[in-house]
This record gives C-alpha cells, sequence and structure tokens, in this order.
C-alpha cells in the first residue's frame, strides 16, 4: 500500500521520520510531542537506484546517497515556509498565498474553499477573481469514499483534500495526514495502529471513521484532547486564548465540552450564567476545518490506574454534572469562587475527571497566549454550586457584622 516504498524509520509516536523510496529519493519528518508535523523535507537523486533497508545497529553505515536537491518545508500554526521563503497563510475557509514561484517574487493572493458536508475541498476558487461561481476555479476535486481523488482539475495546485487533510504527495507517496496517524489515500485505512483501539473491540486497530467513512471522518485516531484557540467571538482577541475539551464517546462520536456566557457580546462578559456552548469554530476546529485559529492541541494521558475507556467516561460525566440553577456565573477575568469562564471550566472538568494539579500545571504550560483561569478549580455541580453561595452568604454576614460593629464602636 506504500506504493514504491523500500523502507522507513519510525519514531516513538509510531510515525515515520524517514522513508526511503525504491527510487533512491527520500523523506524525512519532524513533528511535535502531539504527533502534529511541522517540517517536511523532500530528497530527489539524479539517477535512479534502488536502496537497500537500513542497516542493523552496529553495522557500518552505506555511502552517503548524493541528492540532486532537497526541499523543506515547515509549518507553524498557520504559516507555511518552503525553503526559507514565507510562501503561505492558512485561514478558516481557505489560504493566502505569498509568493509567486513563477516570478520568485512576494505576492498577497487569497484563495477560498468550497468543500461538501465532509469538510472535503471540492473547488479552490480565486478570491480575486472578478466572475463569481466556478469561473474562478483554479483546482477541482471528486473522491472516492476513501479519499482518494478518482478526477480532477490542476491537481497540484494545493495539497489540502479530502476532510480538509493535506495530501503528501512526494515521490508518489500519497498518504493523507490525519495528526495523530497517517492515512493511506487508496484504502479508508490508517498506517497504524489505533493508539485507542482497546476502547473498540469490533473494529479493526487500523479502520477509518469506524467504517462508517461515507458519511464521518476521523480527524485525529485518538480521544480527550485540550484544544487551545483564538477567542470565538466577534471581538478579535489576538493574545487571548479559548480552552475546549474534545473526547470520543462510546460510539466514536467527539463531544465538545466548551463553555461561556448564556449570552455573547459585550454584555455576556460578565454576569451571564456560565452554560455549555456549542460554538461553531470549536466544531470547525475539531473537523480540522478552521487551522488558522488553533493555537494548540493538547492530547491527555489518562491518570494512573485508569484506562482510555474509563478515563473518556469520566470527562463526559464530569462535564455534564454542571448544575443549571444560574448559581456559577461567566467573567472573562474570574475574581471570586463563583465566577468562572472557558479555561476554569477546562481545567476543573479534567481535575473532577481524575487529572492531578501537578499534570494540570502541566498541561497549562502548554497552552500558549494568555489563558486566564486555567488551572483553577471550581464549584461545579449543583451541590459544590449550592454549598459555595452558602459560603459567600456566610462571609458576607460576617463582613456585614463587623462593619456594623466597627461603627457602632465609634
Amino acid at each position: 500500500m506504500y506504493q514504491n516504498m523500500a523502507s522507513a524509520i519510525y519514531n516513538d509516536l509510531n510515525l515515520p521520520y524517514h522513508v526511503y523510496m525504491q527510487s533512491g529519493n527520500g523523506m524525512g519528518f519532524r513533528y511535535l510531542a502531539d504527533g502534529r508535523r511541522i517540517e517536511t523535507s523532500s530528497s530527489t537523486v539524479g539517477t535512479p537506484l534502488i536502496l537497500p533497508p537500513p542497516p542493523p545497529p552496529g553495522s557500518p553505515a552505506p555511502p552517503p546517497v548524493e541528492y540532486l536537491f532537497t526541499d523543506t518545508e515547515m509549518s507553524f500554526g498557520p504559516l507555511t515556509w518552503r525553503n526559507g521563503i514565507l510562501t503561505r497563510y492558512d485561514f478558516q475557509g481557505g489560504f493566502f498565498s505569498l509568493y509567486d514561484d513563477e516570478n520568485e517574487l512576494p505576492q498577497l493572493h487569497p484563495y477560498a474553499y468550497i468543500t461538501d458536508h465532509l469538510g472535503s475541498v471540492r473547488l479552490t476558487v480565486d478570491g480575486n477573481g472578478s466572475n463569481s461561481g466556478t469561473e474562478n476555479a483554479r483546482q477541482g476535486m471528486e473522491y472516492l469514499p476513501s479519499g482518494a481523488v478518482f478526477r480532477s482539475t490542476n491537481y497540484d495546485f494545493q495539497t489540502r483534500r479530502f476532510c480538509g487533510k493535506e495530501l503528501l504527495t512526494m515521490h508518489g507517496w500519497n498518504m493523507y495526514d490525519s495528526k495523530a496517524r497517517l492515512q493511506y489515500a487508496l484504502l479508508p485505512r490508517f498506517s497504524t495502529m489505533d493508539p485507542l483501539a482497546e476502547k473498540y473491540y469490533s473494529f479493526s486497530p487500523y479502520n477509518y471513521a469506524g467504517n462508517d467513512f461515507v458519511n464521518k471522518f476521523d480527524e485525529n485516531g485518538d480521544s480527550v484532547i485540550v484544544f487551545a484557540t483564538s477567542i470565538p467571538s466577534e471581538y478579535y482577541i489576538p493574545f487571548a486564548t479559548h480552552t475546549f475539551i474534545g473526547v470520543k464517546d462510546d460510539n466514536g462520536t467527539i463531544q465538545r465540552f466548551s463553555y461561556g456566557p448564556e449570552r455573547g457580546g459585550l454584555s455576556g462578559m460578565y454576569g451571564e450564567n456560565l452554560v455549555r456552548c456549542y460554538y461553531q469554530q470549536d466544531k470547525d476546529v475539531v473537523e480540522g476545518k478552521a487551522d488558522g485559529v488553533i493555537k494548540a492541541r493538547i492530547p491527555i494521558t489518562p491518570p494512573n490506574g485508569m484506562t482510555m475507556e474509563e478515563f473518556d467516561n469520566a470527562v463526559i460525566n464530569a462535564a455534564q454534572s454542571l448544575g443549571k440553577e444560574g448559581i456559577m456565573k461567566y467573567a472573562i477575568i474570574p475574581f471570586n469562587e463563583l465566577q468562572g469562564n472557558c479555561n476554569t471550566s477546562t481545567s476543573t472538568i479534567l481535575f473532577k475527571a481524575g487529572v492531578s494539579k501537578k499534570q494540570l500545571q502541566s498541561i497549562g504550560s502548554l497552552v500558549p497566549g494568555i489563558k486566564t483561569g486555567f488551572g483553577s478549580i471550581k464549584p461545579w455541580s449543583s451541590s459544590e454550586q449550592r454549598e459555595a453561595l452558602q459560603r459567600k452568604k456566610e462571609k458576607e454576614r460576617i463582613s456585614n457584622q463587623y462593619r456594623y460593629q466597627k461603627s457602632w464602636l465609634r
């Protein structure tokens, strides 16, 4: 299924970091700790040759292969550099081309995606076009249910394809980057075993989207994730960070647990009830359609003594136990025990699911930007909130009594 591949070396995440093709060409990859690919290099030799498998440890190294050229691409958030030149900026629904390869000059040219129900890019449209509709299309794609492209126009124009994932096409490799794993383009299967295979005994550990790849897609191939993004608001605050939890339930469906004010806008920044929110931006992030707003994607390791399935259920149960009496209020900067925001909600759910405060500190260190409230544990269930409210009233009673006595003594 690996077309014309001679051998590969894998890292501790079971992701390839060196791939050798039978032609002698090679590829190298670098990843973050959560499996996100940040660098891809493609090396091309001058004449066809057959590469033997890598020698066993302790054996003499084979003679070096002389490459004609090496092409290196690096990504950081929405930005992409190729051979040291900034070439692309991805945003939700498209990208800006920042470099004209033909004229070798900087440019700022927008392109927009037209996608189907799975988020697959069907058309890439010139954002500067004077006409509306398909006349401005620069690329067209039609897919088999597996993700293989069976008909296309201008195939190599850009590489975002099935479900919005990037197709790695160097030297005919043709693998989709699904972040936690790589996915075959010709078959609805991943290249390595599902790290959560213990949750789904009835499925092959290599299955894609629970074998229902017409209606579903598998963006990551893992389970409890803390997503850190830009604030999902009409008011752009670049330095502020919004967090929410994504977790797969027993049916393989990703549940999103995100919290905010019951009413949006400026009036909702303080005093509104803290409720579960269903932001469109969060949905797009989980479905891989909003890379321009995502700051970090942090897989959470189950606490000691818990299986992944137990941890998933604990997170879901903790999230669903939020009190609904309107006692907990939203505050963009919480000042007291009965005020919270998206970040306090994320850390409170994880803590109630068994994550230690020390592990929460480690998770918080991976969240970029200003994550106000992350790591704070708030009253969550109805009983916890009522107890906290009683404590608040008792403090106010004692404070009022003290002020009365002080004024009487004067």
